[in-house]
């Protein structure tokens, strides 16, 4: 029984040995520069020479032991190898071993090179962010803008809003652009005959306003709000304020006077009082309101809206962005006695005591608008001034140039001007004149994908294999 299985297991390993004999006889030995190029000109330089360049390759050109200074052509040979696909069919072709062995030779000899010399390829082209947007009009026009308000929010991709593949293009968001684009071109060149429209900036509900707010309203203040606004001409404003109610509509923190301080750009405009009216010298009703217990009339009129009528304020600005401080004089002197901690919000919700707080605040305006006053985005805008009609057209080209050089982060081409200038601006002139004209145009700029998208492109004269090869 030994014997047999002896045997049986030399005539395994006997048949074994032809086989790897054969294998080891068919496995090529690895190739070098020197092969590749041989077998390059056994097969390949036939078709692809610098005489036919059949499908644009040359490879008796191109240097095999040098292959990182042409990845481009090499990756296409390699591909070729790695599919067998050429030599085509009906012509001479190397037999497996050589078509890995040649493949694999001139694979490691590019991720050489590129270890060498890393080159993570060109960036993407990608639209701007929101962040970026604003921040684009701001160095473009000088102008800040709330650009949440203006466009939704942007996909974010791992925690970041900057990643190309998440910044998608809807057609939504290109309604918004357009728009956002309108009302910026309007911010930034001034609408000297604008009517009077209003803005309301409000508060969050139950905010506590027992501090001062922020580093935009003056020291020893005490709640309030303060935001930009934009001005479009120079002309008459109102400011009207709206306090916090509680669940009960009642205004809270009526019982004594609290002096409330208006502010345009830091400079106070007037200083009225909030609370402390004479209707509160009747029966006002309980300082927790309940549905059973009320006021005298005069009383309930004043806490329900009637210390709002006499908190507006009109003055004038000049067209722009300015600085709007609204906000009440904090008290320097603490009440003696136990320390009382900060009510609840449910308590807030029935309580008409403590101190008033802001809830929103109106701004309207212009009213008699007398002309658009020299802004920070109108310098900008308007490098030149034509003292005649005869002048518009090279001042508007000198205009919309120096704008789409900026805007489009390279020098503005003359289809670019074309398109701004024949279309955009003749369209807005025809309308309104010269500065209507800039602001069509403006528009244009803003809306358009070579502002709105960052496109990264090589300067004339630089690139080319030629400097490639001398970067190397």
């Amino acid at each position: 029984m030994l014997r047999r299985i002896f045997f049986l297991a030399g005539m395994v390993f006997a048949g074994l040995a032809p086989a790897a004999t054969l294998q080891s006889q068919n496995a090529a030995a690895p190739a070098t520069a020197s092969s590749v190029r041989a077998a390059l000109d056994t097969y390949c330089v036939t078709c692809h020479n610098q005489t036919t360049a059949v499908a644009g390759l040359m490879l008796d050109k191109v240097d095999p032991a040098k292959a990182g200074q042409d990845p481009a052509v090499w990756e296409r040979v390699v591909h070729k190898l790695r599919t067998h696909a050429m030599p085509p069919p009906g012509r001479p072709r190397p037999d497996a071993a050589s078509y890995k062995a040649l493949s694999t030779q001139l694979e490691t000899e590019l991720d050489r090179a590129a270890v060498a010399k890393p080159n993570p390829g060109r960036p993407a082209i990608r639209r701007l962010n929101r962040t970026e947007y604003a921040n684009a009009i701001r160095d473009l026009l000088a102008i800040d803008i709330d650009a949440e308000s203006l466009l939704p929010v942007d996909e974010v991709d791992q925690g970041f809003d900057n990643i190309g593949d998440a910044l998608s293009v809807t057609p939504v968001l290109l309604e918004r652009y357009l728009s956002a684009a309108r009302v910026i071109g309007r911010m930034a060149v001034g609408e000297p005959k604008a009517r009077p429209f209003s803005e309301k900036y409000e508060l969050p509900k139950f905010l506590t306003q027992d501090e001062r707010m922020g580093e935009d309203l003056p020291f020893g203040s005490r709640g309030g709000i303060a935001v930009r606004h934009y001005f479009p001409a120079d002309g008459d404003y109102t400011i009207r304020v709206f306090l916090q109610r509680n669940s009960r509509d009642y205004i809270r923190g009526l019982a004594e006077p609290h002096p409330l301080d208006f502010r345009l750009d830091g400079e106070r405009i007037k200083l009225l009082t909030a609370g402390g009216g004479d209707e509160l010298k009747g029966q006002p009703g309980p300082i927790f309101s309940q549905a059973a217990k009320i006021g005298d009339p005069a009383s309930e009129t004043y806490e329900h809206g009637g210390a709002e009528e006499r908190l507006e304020v009109r003055f004038h600005a000049k067209a722009g962005q300015h600085l709007i401080a609204v906000t009440f004089m904090g008290k320097d002197t603490v009440p003696e006695g136990v320390y009382q901690p900060p009510l609840t919000q449910f308590q807030l919700v029935q309580f008409k005591g403590g101190n008033p707080y802001i809830d929103n605040i109106v701004i309207t305006g212009p009213y008699d608008p007398t002309g658009v006053a020299e802004t920070p985005s109108r310098h900008k805008i308007f490098v030149c001034r034509p003292a005649r009609s005869a002048q518009e057209d090279a001042c508007a080209e000198k205009i919309l140039s120096t704008l789409a050089r900026l805007a489009y982060r390279r020098p503005a081409t003359d289809k670019d001007l074309r398109i701004l200038l024949r279309v955009f601006y003749q369209a807005g002139r025809s309308e309104g004149g010269f500065e209507s004209g800039i602001q069509a145009a403006l528009e244009r700029i803003l809306a358009g994908p070579e502002f709105l998208f960052r496109i990264e492109r090589d300067p004339a004269g630089v690139g080319g294999p030629a400097v490639a090869n001398q970067q190397r």
